[in-house]
């Protein structure tokens, strides 16, 4: 995306494809809402909810949009066939505070629109998604929390606030999707959240797009971000497409032609798929318990050392694969063993279970078991043995952890990928640096926030990156969960890191030594006078900071 290798087509439509439907809601009020039919009917629903200033044009497009899309597509009216339009400041204050306030008649009008929606002949009854811009996105949130219609089986809000209220404790039904700006006040308590979810038995999913700003999606808002709507709207056309799919559905996304990476359409899987170039090599820990695992070398030795972990099935392809990754950077790589040769691949469930509780319940042991792959790669003659780094996957990354928690010394820069966070044991304060790298639908806030309280009291050098919207296992070539994305970004991350660790790159003498700028007199709009200072590249014109 950085480098101009996916680009984010515009999504407004070109023209509305909607037409005018009256209703009335319970309590008389006449509404107008604005209904789009796809090509091919019936079909799955899905019904706008607007944002405050009314249903209008900007509900229309992506209406009409959702209806190119194979979906009928309703625009639901909340405030009233006579405020659409133009409404000024005070009256949207007055109406959004209206329902906000009001949240039985919020839900009463949203549950008028999907009665009217499922009269349709048009429409599967069976099969309603609910939709919220801003106030719209708040609405759509009140009804997850009722005992509602068994029909609507997704809800998504757009940047919309979470109200902290007093309501049932009954089971929310429906598939719930938030997607918010990372500096949008209006999500809410994060924590807050999830907890009122989680205790509703709640399948959701809460997506964070850094730096972006409430109303992102408002085509014509000053807080527009196009990349932040065609994510989120794609993110939620994919859940749509997986709970009412209606075969029509493309991608908004348009990656152009990449070359093949191990975290494209090529990735590695469970059985292959990637070449494996490693050696096995013997070697025990402190106590004398026998272990084997796997070097990977690069065409250039000796070389910075990276340790991979292993996850709980043992240490087996998929840590081959990765060591052979990174000997392919420059690296040698070392596929650690903690369980012994026995359990290379450990297949049974109850199996995995009970020696990765084993390790992590006793993190003298797991610690133990790491120094020893430490002590062996110190001994290669391919090796600098003072630039060592190590890496851990799941279990590893929790090991990963530990043994930074331990005050190791003989490591450089220790990395976990989504490693299961416990209640760390502390000790000396952490001498190598660490990075976490978890997804955001793995860990709690809760327990980033409890992990980075722990880090700080033991003066760790640490960072912490969550990908929204991502699993645990995120990583892991072959499996359901596996992203593509998050992989390849969580493995840059983990590249520049180690190379900054080992001293490869740094990142000093930016400043330049002379200034080449001109000023700039200009004129504020209240008149006051404002001087800038502007700098030219050698080749324009050029993109402007």
């Amino acid at each position: 995306e950085a480098f101009g290798l996916i680009s984010y087509d515009g999504m407004q439509p070109d023209a509305l494809d909607v037409t005018a439907v009256n209703y009335t809601g319970v309590d008389g009020t006449s509404l107008t809402g604005y209904i789009s039919f796809p090509e091919a009917t019936p079909s799955p629903a899905v019904i706008i909810i607007p944002d405050w200033d009314g249903v209008n044009e900007y509900e229309k497009e992506r209406a009409t949009l959702l209806a190119d899309l194979g979906y009928v597509a309703f625009a639901a009216d909340i405030y009233g066939s006579d405020l659409q339009e133009g409404l000024d400041f005070s009256t949207r204050i007055q109406q959004a505070g209206l329902y906000r306030g009001d949240p039985a008649l919020f839900i009463q009008r949203i549950q008028t629109a999907i009665d009217v929606v499922k009269s349709y002949p048009e429409v599967d009854s069976s099969s309603i998604a609910l939709v919220g811009y801003c106030f719209g996105g708040t609405g759509v949130l009140e009804y997850a929390y009722t005992d509602g219609d068994d029909a609507v089986k997704v809800v998504a809000s757009f940047h919309g606030g979470h109200q902290s209220l007093p309501r049932p404790m009954t089971a929310i039904k429906p598939y719930v999707m938030i997607l918010s700006g990372g500096i949008d006040d209006a999500h809410g308590n994060q924590t807050l959240m999830e907890d009122a979810f989680n205790e509703r038995n709640a399948s959701w999913e809460i997506t964070r797009y850094a730096g972006v700003d409430h109303g992102y999606t408002s085509w014509n808002g000053g807080a527009y971000n196009l990349v932040a709507d065609a994510r989120s709207f794609e993110s939620m056309m994919e859940v749509l497409a997986d709970t009412m799919p209606t075969g029509t559905h493309v991608p908004t996304l348009s990656p152009t032609s990449l070359e093949p990476t191990p975290f494209s359409s090529s990735a590695p899987t469970s059985t292959g798929g990637y070449p494996v170039v490693v050696e096995a090599k013997d070697y025990a820990d402190a106590e004398g318990y026998a272990l084997q695992g796997f070097l990977s070398l690069p065409d250039v030795t000796p070389a910075p050392v990276v340790i991979v972990l292993p996850d709980w099935n043992g240490v087996n392809l998929y840590e081959k694969q990765r060591a052979t990754m990174l000997a392919e950077m420059g690296y040698v790589a070392f596929a650690a063993d903690i369980f012994g040769p026995d359990n290379h691949f450990v297949e049974e469930f109850s199996r995995r279970i009970a020696l990765a509780t084993l390790y992590r319940t006793n993190s003298t042991l797991f610690v133990q078991r790491i120094k020893a792959a430490v002590d062996f790669v110190k001994t290669l003659d391919e090796v600098e043995s003072d630039n060592i780094g190590i890496i851990g996957y799941c279990f590893g990354g929790t090991g990963a952890i530990m043994y930074a928690m331990s005050g190791a010394d003989d490591v450089k820069g220790i990395v976990s990928f989504h490693g299961g966070l416990l209640d760390f044991e502390t000790g000396p304060a952490v001498q190598a640096k660490l990075l976490v790298l978890s997804g955001g639908d793995d860990d709690t806030s809760t327990q980033i926030i409890d992990l980075e309280n722990t880090l700080t009291n033991v003066s760790a050098p640490w960072e912490i990156t969550r990908y929204s919207g991502i699993e645990h296992g995120f990583t892991v070539f072959g499996d359901d969960r596996y992203n593509a994305l998050a992989d390849e970004r969580s493995w840059e991350s983990m590249s520049s890191f180690l190379a900054e660790a080992f001293g490869l790159i740094s990142y000093d003498g930016m400043q330049p030594d002379a200034l080449d700028v001109t000023a700039v007199n200009y004129t504020g709009v209240d008149g006051t006078s404002l001087t800038g200072y502007i700098s030219f590249p050698e080749a324009t014109p050029s993109p402007a900071v």
